[in-house]
């Protein structure tokens, strides 16, 4: 034969890798009566052997082969097995030893006594033989347990190395087309006790999704709880002559050593042929020396352009109660739900997802055209070679100085210590030079980063393909880990309620605490097989953790799509119980549309909990179920925005503006200023004076600050104290810097106002060119019963004033006749130098209101506060006081521009 043997020791509970055997000038046809010789494998040390597994790639011109006998030799360090006359030997010298350690301590009391007796000289006499003596005494035993122990030193008292045989008779061929067509083979020692040989029948149920089946060659691993697992099997004789076909089920028979009670399977397919995409329903095994039957369900793609582009997956098992339906003496219930659908949350939990990035070094020709894969080892298992086929950042990946990013899901590996990553060798250039390998593991809280900075490449360096990574302490980050989340979204039954955009979702918990805005879907095809009307799409996600008590959630879609207007009936979010010894499920309601084009044409909705129904295993194994309403949830409150564009010449945008508003109970998100309340043309320059004005408004009028105001209405859970605004554009269309003077924010249920004093631009051609901008609430005075103590106030004609309130410049800023402020002006209020400003000073406590002249003289008048001033309008028509605001009775308060 000329193909490569792979082998492989194994020893309770598992195994130590196969190796590749090459023989001694090959591996050909021998004469019957002899055996091709090996090289010496090396290896840890594995302990007793219990069986091994032999095979061979079946390539090669002639890769037909009979296995007769194999032998196994290896050291071992044993308890010293001594034949009657040894011990007999060895007990006699210990009987001789005692003697002469008797002799010398009489010898060494007589001497004692003799020093009693005699003077000093005398003494010191007898000390000096007597140590002479006992030092030759000492010195002759120790001289014969040196030499008894110079064997036990090395390798422990009563310990030495031997060298261990097996014997393992196969008596078959390894080959395909004669006997049962396998290329693999377990067996196990001749003559000791150990497992039994046993056959295990797997039903491989395709699901029947459209396109579910594949022609890509398909691979299983059985893991048991006592001896291991099968090894990577092919599956390639089933009792179908069209394997994995949509709908299928495939019957296939592996023989392997008995391996106890199945734990997991891990089931892979090498993405060949036409049609490589495979959903596999699920895979049942039969033990049939024990006569048990294991259902490992899966319900999920095993394809580079479905789901999250995985094609390999580890199953577990469950109880048939799951997968088989009911009997006709079992009581059916009346939802159409799948069992399998409340075991989701708990196999994720099981799980481990880990996302791997890995980084092609700016080098020429570094990037390569192989099949790469990957193995993650942990301290207690390895993912097997994983391929690495579905980047979720490049379409042509591992290019020069490029970043992809790839998900491999495996049960619990247990510290991850090293990763093996390699390629093929196939393509029309295959040297690739690897940076770096970052792995993230979010369950577990822990990013690690294996450095590497070599080639893998047969013509660089050492020439080697495949390469052995090890982390960098010193770039480990930790975080607090994530938890599984099962969120289900119920698509209302109404005319035209499903939808083909992308939905989101935020999950709010105390503090503003909250999760990143993730996605549900990962592909096209994803966003038209779900959220269609009348159905629940569930999804499992790993999230932050985001405390004990979920207070809101925010959901919304980006609009894409044939039809993206969506009606959402409700929200079911699912998660574990700190002890994990049972779920809670949290309902939002919602019953409203998210679209542009219905209700109040928005696509963003925040909903708050209504009630949590809990289910918890007790003590006793039975299940208590709890249902409660939620207590005090937050209220939906309408906030009003008004956003005044400054009067500067390019001050309006035409550019697309979005807004976040925070509070101390949350944020708002980013939201879209699509629709204002009061204007069709939005952020547009400030007008001097309003066409329809009166005559006897226009004084007023001519004399207050030019701005454009923009009212937007913004629907969310109540955020508090709100005490910061982010703004920003999308920097397009043609007129696109904008000029934003102060924004002004209206809760419409407890009438709470907030000012951002701005002054600033957003363009990438003017100040320190930013498209983003921070601001903080302007803090205002408040009297001891909590309401706004009004600031004097009183319009003074400038030419360069400066606004007295900002904060950055930390002053009134402006003396009581009119000088310009000289001090810093790189605060939010910057000011044109054309606009008249009001000023907002306690200086102005002191004004005799008598010495005021010109225009001004009729505006000015003494206020209800002992250290106040108040504009009026003289003449016809009256000025009302607004909250703690001044408001043209003409004029809608939210509408008009204001001043604190």
């Amino acid at each position: 034969m000329s193909s490569e043997v792979p082998a492989s020791l194994s020893h309770a509970p598992g195994t130590r890798g196969a190796r590749i055997l090459r023989g001694r000038g090959g591996c050909h046809p021998r004469p019957p009566a002899t055996a091709p010789r090996f090289e010496q494998l090396e290896a840890a040390d594995v302990g007793q052997v219990f069986k091994i597994r032999l095979g061979h790639t079946g390539e090669g011109f002639g890769p037909s082969w009979f296995v007769d006998t194999v032998w196994l030799r290896h050291p071992a360090v044993r308890e010293a097995d001594l034949t009657p006359e040894e011990e007999a030997r060895r007990k006699k010298e210990k009987d001789k030893l005692r003697q002469l350690l008797k002799k010398e301590r009489l010898k060494a009391k007589l001497q004692r006594k003799k020093k009693k007796k005699k003077g000093s000289d005398e003494e010191d006499e007898g000390d000096e033989e007597e140590e002479s003596s006992s030092e030759e005494s000492s010195s002759s035993s120790s001289e014969e347990e040196t030499e008894e122990e110079e064997e036990e030193e090395e390798f422990g008292p009563g310990m030495r190395e031997v060298i261990e045989e097996y014997k393992f008779d196969a008596h078959r061929w390894l080959a395909r087309g004669k006997e049962d067509n396998e290329l693999v083979v377990e067996l196990v020692p001749a003559g000791r006790e150990g497992p039994e040989p046993n056959t295990y029948e797997v039903q491989v149920i395709t699901g029947s999704e459209p396109k579910a089946g594949t022609d890509a060659n398909v691979f299983l691993t059985i893991y048991g709880e006592e001896y291991g697992d099968t090894g990577e099997r092919p599956l390639k004789k089933s009792d179908k002559s069209n394997k994995f076909e949509q709908g299928q089920t495939d019957t296939f028979t592996i023989y392997a050593i008995d391996l106890g009670p199945l734990t997991k399977i891990r089931i892979r397919h090498d993405n060949s042929g036409n049609r490589p995409g495979w959903f596999l329903d699920r895979i049942d095994i039969i033990d049939m020396n024990n006569e048990i039957t294991y259902y490992f369900p899966c319900q999920r793609w095993l394809a580079v352009e479905e789901d999250d582009g995985q094609l390999s997956r580890e199953l577990l098992p469950v109880d048939e109660s799951y997968v088989l339906p009911p009997s006709e003496d079992e009581e059916v219930g009346g939802d159409d739900n799948n069992p399998l659908d409340h075991l989701a949350l708990e196999q994720k939990d099981k799980s481990t997802t880990f996302s791997v990035t890995i980084k092609t070094g700016d080098k020429k020709n570094a990037g390569t055209d192989a099949n790469v894969f990957i193995t993650l080892f942990g301290t207690q298992d390895d993912t097997g070679m994983t391929l690495l086929k579905s980047s979720k950042t490049n379409s042509d990946k591992f290019e020069r100085d490029s970043i992809e990013i790839f998900t491999v899901e495996t049960l619990d590996l247990g510290d991850l210590w090293k990763v093996r990553i390699g390629h093929d060798n196939t393509g029309k250039a295959p040297g690739w030079f690897v940076d770096w390998v970052e792995v993230d593991a979010p369950s577990l809280g822990r990013c690690m980063t294996f450095p590497c900075g070599r080639w893998l490449a047969k013509n660089e360096d050492d020439g080697a393909i495949v390469r052995d990574l090890f982390h960098a302490d010193l770039q480990t980050r930790l975080y607090t880990p994530f938890v599984p989340y099962e969120i289900t979204l119920y698509t209302s039954d109404v005319f035209a309620a499903g939808t083909d955009a992308n939905i989101f979702i935020i999950i709010y918990g105390c503090d503003a605490v909250c999760t990143q805005q993730k996605y549900l879907c990962t592909n096209k095809r994803e966003q038209k097989l779900f959220f269609e009307r009348k159905s629940a799409s569930r999804f499992i996600m790993e999230l932050e953790d985001v405390g004990e008590i979920i207070e809101k959630i925010r959901i919304g879609h980006d609009n894409t799509g044939m039809n993206p207007g969506w009606h959402c009936s409700h929200v079911d979010i699912r998660r574990l119980l700190p002890d994990k010894d049972g779920t809670e499920t949290l309902t939002f309601p919602c019953d409203r549309w998210l679209a542009t084009s219905e209700d109040d044409k928005k696509t963003i909705r925040e909903l708050v909990p209504y009630d949590i129904f809990t289910e918890k295993y007790m003590k006793d194994g039975s299940l208590r179920q709890v249902y409660k309403e939620v207590e005090e949830p937050l209220d939906i409150v309408l906030y009003s925005v008004q956003i005044f564009t400054g009067n500067v010449p390019g001050a309006g945008t035409d550019a697309k503006v979005y807004i976040t508003v925070y509070g101390d109970l949350g944020d708002t998100g980013e939201r879209y200023l699509g629709k204002s309340e009061n204007r069709t043309n939005k952020f547009e320059r400030g007008t001097l004076l309003p066409s329809s004005l009166p005559p006897d408004l226009k004084p007023i009028f001519s004399i207050t600050k030019d701005v454009q105001a923009d009212t937007f209405i913004i629907e969310a859970a109540d955020l508090g104290v709100i005490y910061k605004i982010k703004l920003r554009h999308d920097n397009t269309k043609w007129c696109a810097d904008w000029y934003v003077e102060k924004v002004e924010i209206w809760n419409d249920t407890n009438e709470d106002e907030f000012l951002f004093l701005c002054g600033r631009w957003l363009s990438l051609k003017k100040e320190d060119g930013r498209l983003e901008r921070l601001f903080y609430e302007k803090v205002r005075e408040r009297q001891p019963g909590g309401l706004v103590q009004p600031w004097p106030v009183l319009l003074i004609p400038g030419v360069a004033q400066w606004n007295p309130g900002c904060q950055r410049c930390n002053g009134p800023g402006l003396c009581t006749s009119g000088q310009e402020y000289t001090g810093d002006r790189s605060s939010n209020c910057s000011s044109p130098a054309d606009f008249w400003e009001i000023t907002l000073s306690s200086k102005m406590a002191d004004i005799d209101i008598a010495t005021v002249t010109g225009p001004m003289a009729d505006y000015v008048q003494e206020g209800p506060g002992e250290s106040s001033r108040e504009l009026i309008r003289g003449g016809a028509g009256t000025w009302m006081r607004f909250g703690c605001s001044w408001t043209g009775h003409v004029l809608n308060p939210h509408h008009h521009l204001t001043y604190i």
